[in-house]
């Protein structure tokens, strides 16, 4: 995964989303395993695309400081292919 999508299937396909992460959690995150962190509009865009697509739900946030959490569809892992 080159692209920012792609960056983030994968991290769906090993589990990152398994237990509900937020747009912030989810940059840190892919700027520890790509030593580049997305922007925030592209981020939150592509993460509610993946919302859109399928590969994610998206819980609200339980009050202010909480952001809203995204959660993988374990049942579209299967649909995520690691290129090699």
């Amino acid at each position: 995964g080159d692209s920012l999508r792609g960056r983030l299937a994968l991290m769906i396909l090993h589990g990152y989303f398994d237990g509900g992460i937020t747009g912030t959690a989810a940059n840190k995150e892919l700027e520890r395993r790509t030593a580049k962190a997305a922007a925030v509009g592209s981020l939150y865009n592509e993460l509610d695309e993946l919302v859109r697509l399928g590969f994610l739900l998206v819980e609200p946030a339980k009050d202010a400081k909480s952001g809203k959490k995204y959660h993988a569809v374990a049942e579209m892992k299967a649909s995520i292919k690691e290129q090699p």
